[in-house]
Order: structure tokens, then C-alpha cells, then sequence
């Protein structure tokens, strides 16, 4: 018999996950970056599980975006992610290194791999509009107005893997119609925060995965 065992910190934080199951905003973290001059970024993004067979924690976004620029411009293409849960008052702030899977590499996939991909499981995952997301204008370009939205959506409409179930999916058809837009980011922790504000007095924890994850509980 198996059994993965999973670091402290994630156990915890699948916990924490159940716990404020009620509340959408308990998907959202906020992710820091530095870009090429040096400066800070921050951003919210959408937790969209954990990747398969490892504890990291993956997000989606478009490859035009400044994040995927900040991160191509470092070697090491760090972050670190701050999460909050309001019901239970907890913190998790997460540092290391992000990797990117980009769809527009699919075809260099081999069969098997394409077969097993993430990055073809998240993006069948996705609702409809979210899909269509990744087909709109560039990030930050000059907003067009409802009529050519409609446009826009309507001409790529063809594009999107609509007619494709949950089920009996054909992953060849996906990655005809994946948009090649699509980034998966898989954020790789190699140091883990925790805060509890519920405890009196405040709880918190660190643990670093050099350390074999094991947690030394400090002031808060």
C-alpha cells in the first residue's frame, strides 16, 4: 500500500481550504514579482489545485501579461504568494520558484506526454468564458467596445473546445483548439509562512522544504 505523505504546511492548508469552502475569495492569493528595473509587482490569482504527484500550486494566466515577462527576464523566476483565509483567520506565505508550462508548446509533446499534460487538464477544467479569456485583444491594450467584443468572440467561437465533455475527451482535439495563449503556472514552495490570528497568542510557523519541511513554531 501507498501512502504520500504530504508536507505539514499543505495538510494545513487543504484544512484551511475545507474550512472556508463557503467563501469564493478563499481561492484568490496574491502573487509578487520584481521586474527587470526591480521594481515590486503584485497581482491576484486563482488557486486551481495542486499539480499532480507534487505539492505545488498551480494558476493560469496569458502569456502576453507583464508577469510572464517579469519571470522570463529572471533565471531563477521567483515569487512569493500571500493567502488569507477570513473564516479562520490564517495566513500562508509562500516563497519559490514558478514554473511555466505554455500551451504554444504542446506540439512538441510526444503522445504520452500530451496524454498526461496538466496543462491539458487545467484547460479542460475551465468554464467557457474563461477559455474565450485567452482569445481577447492583449493585456492592456486599448479597450474596443461591446460591438466588437461580440466581434471578437463570435469569430473565435470556432476556435474554443466547446464541443468537448468532461468525459471521452479527445486530447488531440484539445490541442487543435487550445488557445496558445494559455500559461500554466506551477508555483514550486521552498518556504512556507504560517500565521494563525485565531490563537492567543498568535501561532505561527516556518518550515523550509532544505529542511525537510519541519516547522519551528516562533512569535508572531
Amino acid at each position: 500500500m501507498n501512502t504520500q505523505l504530504f508536507p505539514p504546511w499543505r495538510q494545513r492548508l487543504v484544512r484551511s481550504l475545507h474550512l472556508n469552502r463557503s467563501q469564493p475569495q478563499s481561492r484568490y492569493y496574491q502573487v509578487a514579482t520584481v521586474d527587470g528595473s526591480g521594481l515590486p509587482k503584485n497581482r491576484t490569482m486563482v488557486f486551481r489545485g495542486f499539480e499532480d504527484g507534487n505539492d505545488n500550486l498551480l494558476s493560469i494566466t496569458d502569456r502576453r501579461s507583464e508577469k510572464i515577462i517579469d519571470w522570463q527576464e529572471q533565471e531563477n523566476k521567483t515569487f512569493e504568494l500571500c493567502w488569507y483565509f477570513a473564516k479562520s483567520r490564517e495566513q500562508y506565505r509562500v516563497s519559490g520558484r514558478a514554473k511555466l508550462l505554455f500551451a504554444s508548446d504542446l506540439p512538441k509533446y510526444t503522445a504520452g506526454e500530451a496524454e498526461n499534460s496538466q496543462l491539458i487538464k487545467t484547460w479542460i477544467e475551465l468554464s467557457q468564458n474563461a477559455q474565450q479569456a485567452f482569445y481577447l485583444d492583449t493585456p492592456k491594450t486599448p479597450f474596443c467596445d461591446n460591438s466588437e467584443i461580440s466581434d471578437i468572440q463570435g469569430s473565435d467561437n470556432n476556435k474554443l473546445s466547446t464541443n468537448i465533455k468532461k468525459t471521452n475527451i479527445n486530447n488531440a482535439e484539445v490541442i487543435r483548439n487550445i488557445s496558445e495563449n494559455f500559461v500554466l503556472v506551477s508555483f514550486i514552495a521552498e518556504s512556507v509562512d504560517y500565521l494563525n490570528l485565531r490563537a492567543t497568542p498568535h501561532e505561527r510557523l516556518l518550515s523550509d522544504k532544505s529542511q525537510s519541511w519541519q516547522e519551528r513554531k516562533v512569535f508572531a
